[in-house]
């Protein structure tokens, strides 16, 4: 995968602790499909994903994933918490951003 993954998200996937929703269209041309079931077999606490057939990267069908949305966020209350301990950031703030003209 890593050779499709511009971000390196195969390298951050087994880090994350939150129980995570993957949405995946089968038919994305930006995104292979293959790359978020990869992504989705990485994971430590997912949920069911939903995957959409004859979906691409920006058709999703938004009934479909509002309504798996909502479900997740129903679901979540039954899961651990989660300690998180503190890190430096690594995201830029706001003031540090450079200003595009």
């Amino acid at each position: 995968m890593s050779r499709y993954d511009i971000f390196l998200n195969y390298k951050k996937a087994r880090q994350i602790p939150f129980v995570t929703l993957v949405i995946h269209g089968k038919a994305d041309e930006v995104v292979q499909f293959a790359n978020g079931e990869e992504l989705y077999g990485l994971l430590p606490n997912k949920v069911l994903p939903l995957w959409i057939p004859e979906c691409g990267h920006n058709n999703l069908p938004q009934k479909d994933v509002f309504d798996r949305i909502k479900a997740f966020l129903e679901e979540i209350p039954q899961y651990p918490k989660v300690k998180i301990e503190e890190e430096p950031s690594t995201s830029l703030s706001l003031s540090s951003r450079s200003q595009v003209s």
